[in-house]
């Protein structure tokens, strides 16, 4: 095993003993996760605005971190009376997706708007209209790195069975991502996206796939299906078609934080996780699946 590899898998390892020991708690106190997430945004925030900064040096970096943490404070005076500590009441399951969860994206989609719409207009005024174009990417920073987390504080406190909607949502892009570069390595020949990432192949894309596909073949029949009430059948059939799209969704945001970093012409995010890049660099993929899986979610508590 090669130097940069080992130091691959060991970082690895302490990520997700960390977001264990985290995640774990959860399931009976769901916001000692929050509290990781909540800092995964902040230093998400952080690592974005140093690497735009790179191209427009006078972008509010930490400004935009602190607004990315603070534009989710609206939804915690949403969350019912009593659910933020233990989540959902049983007795309460039935009426929170169609209940809370609208609620829960609405505030959130307002706080974002209104916050956007000040941001820029009061940049423009004090410093003119030249500012503009550091306004609209320091609300990008904002966007990307808020959406999740939102997302997050919907799953746990709107969706039933949320802590595994978010389990998910985490190791999806995961092992998809490790499927993907592993397959890759070893058979990839034809080049997905050279105008974005040198490293990404269709081969190990497939391999991505395939990887989340037996993950999800396990998860669904053997954990979440039972809790919708799903059959082994109906589990295997929605299995296969969450994995296929789930997967297609982490390769989208691992090209989209790919071609972000591109534009920086920097490698990684950040150096704070060896062999992996930065914080950015690690749950990059996860902007994205967060949020599809939360509306996944939302589609299965209409249908069943």
């Amino acid at each position: 095993m090669n130097t940069e590899l080992s130091v691959r898998i060991k970082t690895a390892v302490i990520i997700v003993l960390v977001m264990l020991a985290f995640l774990i708690p959860g399931y009976w106190l769901p916001f000692i996760p929050l509290i990781l997430f909540l800092a995964i945004t902040f230093y998400s925030s952080l690592e974005k605005g140093n690497a735009v900064s790179r191209r427009m040096p006078d972008i509010d970096i930490r400004s935009s971190a602190i607004a990315s943490v603070l534009i989710i404070v609206p939804m915690l005076f949403v969350i019912p009376d009593g659910w933020f500590v233990r989540g959902i009441p049983e007795a309460s399951s039935s009426l929170a997706p169609p209940i809370v969860a609208p609620t829960l994206i609405s505030v959130y989609t307002a706080a974002l708007l209104i916050f956007s719409a000040l941001w820029i207009l009061t940049s423009a005024l004090r410093k003119g209209v030249e500012r503009l174009p550091f306004s609209i990417f320091e609300t990008f920073i904002v966007i990307s790195s808020s959406v999740p987390l939102a997302a997050v504080i919907t799953l746990f406190y709107a969706i039933p069975n949320g802590f595994f909607w978010v389990l998910l949502a985490i190791f999806t892009p995961w092992l998809s991502d490790t499927f993907s570069y592993f397959t890759g390595s070893l058979l990839g020949a034809n080049k997905m996206a050279t105008k974005i990432s040198k490293q990404k192949t269709w081969e190990g894309t497939l391999g991505g796939i395939v990887g989340t596909w037996i993950f999800y073949l396990l998860y669904f029949p053997l954990l979440l299906g039972p809790k919708l009430g799903l059959n082994n059948w109906a589990a295997i059939v929605f299995a296969i078609v969450a994995g296929l799209v789930m997967s297609l969704v982490s390769t989208a945001g691992d090209l989209f934080a790919s071609s972000i970093k591109r534009w920086c012409r920097i490698k990684d995010f950040g150096s704070i996780l060896p062999g992996h890049g930065g914080i950015t660099d690690r749950f990059d993929s996860m902007t994205w699946t967060m949020p599809a899986i939360l509306i996944l979610a939302l589609l299965t508590h209409s249908i069943l």
